[in-house]
């Protein structure tokens, strides 16, 4: 968290009673956690005085997408990729993850389904996705996570930047899954007031 916190160096050898001048060290203090991996954690060790540091207010989000496919025993993550056969299904999960220290609220996910010439969300490079697969269910989100769906493949996206990539399409979001499930190109979620404290994470898989 956000706080002054005292910072200390520690020094120790995998012979600490003759490599290192122990009466020469700022301090010298038992080796509690066996920092050398010894198994003698009551050798003294080198230690220098506190150093105050301050830790400043993060805000970071990371989402981490898993795929398995019909063929696949685990989840793959990129770079490695999952199998499955023609016609086969698959499944996705997107681990999100607020990875900074302090708590988030009014986080929104957009996801876009892969098709041949596809780009990033928000690094618009190159997917090289070869194939399209279609959705096949509602997607399943935790209590208080709402899922809008689109049937643009290129959505304009104010929630991330670039907002408006070239080319893109008002994405008409709706909670309501299409008649033809198979025409949904793009999801989005919305965690509304729902506050993630520093470590937290959240699953979704469709």
């Amino acid at each position: 968290k956000p706080a002054s916190i005292d910072n200390r160096a520690y020094i120790t050898a995998e012979n600490p009673a003759t490599a290192i001048k122990l009466t020469s060290c700022k301090d010298r203090l038992a080796d509690i956690y066996d920092l050398d991996g010894d198994g003698d954690n009551a050798e003294l060790i080198c230690t220098s005085q506190n150093a105050p540091i301050t830790a400043t207010r993060i805000a970071a989000m990371d989402s981490v997408k898993w795929v398995q496919g019909q063929l696949d025993d685990y989840w793959h993550r990129y770079p490695t990729v999952g199998k499955t056969a023609l016609s086969g299904t698959l499944d996705y999960q997107l681990v999100v993850k607020n990875t900074g220290n302090i708590s988030m609220t009014n986080v929104i996910v957009v996801d876009i389904l892969p098709f041949v010439s596809d780009t990033g969300v928000i690094d618009l490079a190159a997917r090289e996705s070869e194939w399209q697969p279609y959705l096949i269910g509602a997607v399943q989100a935790a209590s208080g996570v709402i899922v809008y769906y689109s049937t643009e493949e290129n959505p304009c996206r104010t929630e991330v930047l670039p907002s408006n990539p070239p080319g893109c399409q008002d994405p008409a979001w709706t909670t309501v899954l299409p008649s033809d499930i198979t025409t949904v190109r793009s999801l989005r979620f919305d965690f509304g007031d729902m506050v993630m404290d520093p470590g937290d994470e959240l699953t979704l898989e469709w």
